[in-house]
């Protein structure tokens, strides 16, 4: 695909897919047998990075059919197991049972509506199991503002240029980019236009919270500028995690052994917090108990908080 030509600086850079593979890991603290769907997987990079690392149970889902053949090409080239599919992501194709949803390489945003955007969020929530996890790797707008190109040109090996015209849209939300390549022979191969919508990290919370989503968190930022070729709008992202609020109780419906957790009480002061009080990390910590132990199979687990009760 011309794509992978294109792009071949992000989208086939191992050394970069590794590292985010490495911050993935660690913001999620991913288990070997937690269920992961990638969504908008595109050529399968994190999917299959994933499953080489021991990742049992990786999922992968795009809506371009040739990126997924190649994904499932080079998946089957090194023996791994991974369930690719072709798919809509305000539509997905899955149960309720993922305990991770990960959305990589700036591919949210790119929709006309913002609603359709918050149902990609809802379809997220829904297919996440209570207090599921999912990370959202998106341009940041602030500094997308600020260092955008309005025109670039980058030539690759075998002849093809890139030229590539930018500007923010009437209304200032979206990004809009105008693709053209040129083939050796100076033809043009490829006029596209595309424009994708631009989140602060305060409208995104806003909108994932509307999705039903708690505990939306800003953990990082990742720069790209390589010397040669043109970032785009990978250049300066943000990476979000959040926690699905599905109720816990629905746990208990299903079977295996009752385990009754007794945690502190937040309506309690304790003296030896600042201010006496629980904090954000505190409720951070309380996520993190609570969805790694639902991320147990054959267990049913309730939680006791009110201790008044």
């Amino acid at each position: 695909m011309l794509y992978l030509k294109t792009d071949s600086d992000i989208v086939c850079n191992e050394q970069l897919t590794k590292m985010e593979v490495d911050m993935i890991e660690e913001l999620l603290d991913l288990n070997r047998g937690d269920r992961i769907l990638d969504l908008c997987c595109g050529n399968g990079k994190h999917s299959i990075e994933l499953a080489g690392r021991g990742y049992r149970n990786v999922y992968g889902l795009d809506y371009s059919k040739d990126l997924l053949n190649i994904a499932l090409g080079r998946a089957r080239e090194e023996g791994l197991n991974i369930s690719f599919r072709w798919g809509d992501a305000r539509h997905l194709p899955y149960p309720d049972d993922f305990d991770v949803v990960i959305m990589m390489g700036n591919s949210f945003g790119y929709f006309d509506s913002m609603h359709d955007d918050l149902l990609v969020l809802k379809e997220v929530k829904r297919v996440l199991r209570p207090l599921g996890k999912f990370l959202l790797d998106i341009v940041d707008e602030e500094m997308m503002r600020k260092s955008f190109e309005k025109l670039s040109a980058e030539n690759h090996n075998e002849g093809t240029l890139v030229i590539r015209e930018r500007e923010l849209s009437r209304m200032g939300d979206r990004l809009i980019t105008r693709e053209i390549v040129f083939d050796q022979a100076g033809a043009v191969v490829v006029d596209n236009v595309y424009a994708v919508r631009l989140y602060s990290f305060t409208s995104l919370k806003i909108l994932m919270e509307e999705a039903g989503f708690t505990e939306v968190s800003l953990r990082a930022r990742i720069a790209y500028d390589p010397d040669k070729n043109d970032p785009g709008m990978m250049k300066s992202r943000m990476v979000v995690t959040a926690f699905a609020a599905k109720d816990v109780d629905k746990q208990l419906r299903g079977g295996g052994r009752l385990v009754v957790v007794l945690l502190g009480d937040p309506t309690f002061k304790n003296v030896v917090k600042p201010g006496s009080a629980f904090d954000e990390d505190d409720v951070r910590a309380l996520n993190e108990l609570r969805s790694a132990l639902l991320g147990l199979r054959g267990y049913k687990f309730v939680f006791l908080d009110k201790h008044a009760t």
